[in-house]
């Protein structure tokens, strides 16, 4: 199995953990379902071939199991499934987000992005996401004239525990 380890983008020495990054800082983002979302500025990611995962019953589709990830087991989830959009199976990656027994896994569409974020960033016109990325939406970043959603991982990866379970 192929793996990267993407390195956190530079941090300006003002910036730091629960502190705003300074405009013109890199961060990473990734393309599900067609939809532009940004990774944390200071997120564990790894990026890998897709590996295979052992479903579980009584799950959604979306939610495609179980994979061991360096001896780690990690929950891997389909959003692009989820959200009822297509993606080209050849080019999709794992991006594994977080580590140890808070890892979990998302399938995105190609590896992620480096982006510079513009001085005026935030400031892109709102971006409609579907349920259930829009109720952990933050600021959209227009860069190179694509919008670049914030999104709240963590958040994110709670419901979707629920939704699998209760789903």
């Amino acid at each position: 199995m192929t793996a990267a380890t993407l390195s956190p983008p530079p941090v300006p020495a003002a910036a730091g953990p629960g502190l705003p990054v300074d405009a013109g800082a890199g961060r990473y983002g990734v393309t599900i379902g067609g939809h532009r979302l940004l990774l944390g500025a200071h997120s564990a990611v790894r990026v890998l071939e897709p590996p295979e995962a052992s479903r579980l019953p009584n799950t959604p589709a979306w939610f495609l199991g179980l994979s061991n990830v360096r001896g780690t087991l990690i929950p891997v989830h389909d959003l692009a499934a989820l959200l009822g959009v297509e993606s080209d199976d050849r080019a999709r990656m794992l991006l594994v987000l977080g580590e140890g027994d808070v890892a979990a896994g998302f399938l995105i569409d190609a590896s992620p992005r480096h982006l510079m974020l513009a001085s005026e960033a935030p400031g892109g016109a709102p971006v409609a996401l579907p349920p259930p990325l829009a109720a952990h939406a933050g600021d959209g970043y227009d860069i190179a004239g694509d919008t670049w959603t914030e999104l709240d991982w963590d958040a994110l990866l709670d419901e979707l525990g629920v939704m699998a379970l209760h789903g």
